[in-house]
């Protein structure tokens, strides 16, 4: 399904009455993603409480920006900063029918952090509604998720687009990395685990080019013989790309299991 009928999906729900108590709009569309925390907002905060937001109204204007009183946007996703930001929950709706809590980037936010969520999930009151944003589903925990309406957003590039923004010397990496031995290996996570952010950025690349393979098997572009471990592959890079972002984990340690399971 489009990104706009994405939308209209969701809108055609909440006029209906279907108004689930938590969100979460996770992909690579982060234009689509906000597009959608606005939009709820408004039909939320709308003075005309139609089901669908007037764009005309103070309320609709100020709730599309996320301004209005009674929006709520974390600010600080650390511990102590998601501990005060469930404390500002305490006060009621000023003008509209529910509160609205927005949390953007959930794959940035520890697990500690998370499990707080969780609580302000089951303790708030009925009449509030949670948008949270994500790059993926899997960077949220289970707990969580058991307890929100999901709903991915999601861009795809062609391949050459995708071919276009990988690094050349990481792709020759990540092709000649099956023919190395372990100490090869761990030598060159060892060397590379001195900046974390050189690991995201190519814990990155290697899934862009892992999906680009993956398609073209898909398409037959490509012998599909490794279909199944290329999917593999990419699972991997998924859940080790989430571990780094949401946690304090060693990225020596996240290196060597790639090494290892590749």
């Amino acid at each position: 399904m489009k990104q706009a009928g994405l939308l209209n999906a969701l809108e055609a729900s909440l006029k209906r009455g279907r108004v689930s108590g938590a969100y979460l709009f996770f992909g690579n569309d982060e234009e689509g993603k906000k597009k959608a925390v606005s939009r709820v907002a408004q039909i939320i905060c709308c003075a005309e409480e139609k089901g669908v937001p007037c764009e005309i109204c103070v309320a609709c204007n100020s709730a599309a920006k996320l301004l209005h009183a009674d929006i709520r946007v974390a600010q600080d996703l650390s511990i102590k900063g998601m501990r005060e930001f469930r404390s500002s929950l305490g006060t009621g709706a000023w003008s509209s029918r529910s509160i609205v809590v927005v949390i953007e980037r959930m794959e940035s936010i520890r697990e500690d952090a998370q499990s707080l969520l969780l609580k302000m999930l089951e303790d708030s009151p009925g009449n509030t509604i949670f948008l949270l944003t994500a790059l993926s589903a899997s960077s949220v925990l289970e707990t969580v998720q058991s307890r929100v309406h999901s709903v991915p957003f999601f861009q795809f590039q062609s391949l050459e687009e995708s071919e276009k923004v990988l690094s050349e010397d990481l792709v020759k990496d990540f092709t000649r990395f099956r023919h190395l031995s372990f100490e090869e290996r761990f030598l060159y996570a060892k060397t590379m685990a001195q900046d974390p952010e050189c690991v995201v950025q190519a814990f990155q690349e290697w899934l862009a080019y892992a999906r680009v393979a993956f398609r073209r098997q898909v398409e037959g572009k490509l012998p599909s013989l490794h279909l199944s471990r290329t999917l593999r592959v990419i699972k991997l890079l998924q859940r080790l790309l989430v571990l780094q972002r949401t946690s304090s984990g060693s990225s020596r340690l996240a290196l060597e299991r790639f090494m290892v399971e590749l």
